[in-house]
């Protein structure tokens, strides 16, 4: 039976590929190019999260994912016998098999490996608002809280 293993990643298209590297590289992500294409990062991680591709206007241009390493003909048999057509690579993102969703969405199966996750406490050193440091499995805390729960907006004053 044919699964998908995983998200690979997905891709935006902006109206500069520049501003783009540029924004995401200062928030902290890792960003090169590839290709016509700005490849982003997360530190530690050796899978692309991101690909930016050049477009007039911001939106998402295509999600990615992993599917069985060698099944792409079988993926095409399964996805041409659904009665949907298989689609050119865009030139700035080639491999793997491209079609439409339902939604009109670009989707591309591409039988590549997931990078495997990072242990829980492993990021580096910044130590700013990181969730992984703890492990926060079957903890609803809003159930043991001792103080009552403040909207955030109360200390912006009123709406």
């Amino acid at each position: 039976m044919l699964r998908v293993k995983g998200l690979l990643h997905y891709g935006l298209r902006v109206p500069s590929l520049d501003a783009g590297a540029s924004f995401y590289s200062a928030f902290g992500l890792e960003t090169s190019e590839r290709g016509d294409a700005v490849v982003i990062r997360c530190d530690g991680r050796a899978q692309d999260q991101t690909v930016l591709t050049e477009g007039p206007v911001k939106r998402l241009h295509h999600v990615a994912f992993a599917v069985e390493p060698g099944s792409l003909r079988e993926w095409q048999r399964h996805i041409e016998g659904m009665g949907l057509r298989l689609l050119d690579a865009p030139a700035e993102v080639p491999g793997g098999l491209w079609l439409r969703d339902h939604e009109g969405n670009l989707i591309n199966p591409r039988d590549e490996g997931i990078a495997p996750w990072r242990e829980f406490g492993t990021t580096d050193g910044q130590d700013a608002n990181v969730g992984d440091r703890i492990r926060r499995v079957d903890q609803a805390c809003w159930l043991t809280a001792t103080e009552q729960a403040r909207p955030v907006l109360s200390a912006l004053g009123t709406c």
